[in-house]
């Protein structure tokens, strides 16, 4: 019945209007004049929305008098508070004819705001995740470039023992052997190469001790 009907709308937890075929709205619960105050009888365009608002409002409008169902996400400024909306629009029908449009306005303010702080949230919790995967990268190189420094100190002893024994050997040769020239420069040679191999290992310690 309509007294049913009427207590239906008046109970919706949202903005319920109408508007006839000419856009005049004919009916509004109590939940939008409370938001909106007493527009019956206006148009969209007496209602103080910016020029591009009404704009959108008309072709809505003009879409579900074509006997489209529209769903509409909206943003408004409602006394100095912005306020989200989605409106939902169905043509009302007197037989085959679209006789005007009912709607209603559900505010999504609270779920934009959760949805924005569970989208920052989730770009905290990335950032940190990537700051975690940077500093365990930047701990396994570190790992690694310890390993290869005790790795080189183990080189440059198993070397250099060896290569101590050379430099006491050439140097004991050349005191007891008496050297024509070309076991001089075979000797030269030997003594060069060695300490060419020494400062390869002296090079080597010295980048891995960082």
């Amino acid at each position: 019945s309509e007294p049913e009907l009427a207590a239906l709308i008046e109970a919706l937890p949202f903005e319920e209007w109408e508007r006839d075929d000419s856009g005049v709205l004919v009916r509004q619960n109590s939940m939008a004049l409370r938001n909106w105050g007493a527009r019956l009888g206006s148009v969209v365009a007496d209602m103080g929305m910016p020029v591009d608002t009404v704009g959108m409002w008309n072709t809505l409008n003009d879409r579900v008098l074509h006997g489209e169902v529209v769903s509409h996400p909206v943003t408004y400024t409602v006394g100095g508070r912005t306020v989200h909306y989605v409106n939902l629009i169905a043509p009302v029908r007197d037989g085959e004819r679209i006789c005007g449009v009912v709607g209603v306005n559900i505010d999504v303010t609270q779920t934009r705001a959760a949805e924005a702080e569970r989208d920052a949230s989730l770009a905290r919790a990335r950032t940190a995740l990537d700051e975690l995967a940077r500093a365990q990268s930047t701990l396994v190189k570190r790992e690694r470039l310890a390993a290869l420094g005790e790795l080189a100190a183990v080189v440059a002893h198993e070397v250099r023992n060896p290569l101590a024994a050379i430099y006491n050997s050439i140097s004991a040769l050349k005191r007891k052997v008496k050297l024509d020239s070309e076991a001089a420069l075979l000797f030269e040679i030997l003594e060069e190469e060695a300490k060419r191999l020494n400062r390869t290992v002296g090079d080597l310690l010295s980048y891995v001790r960082p």
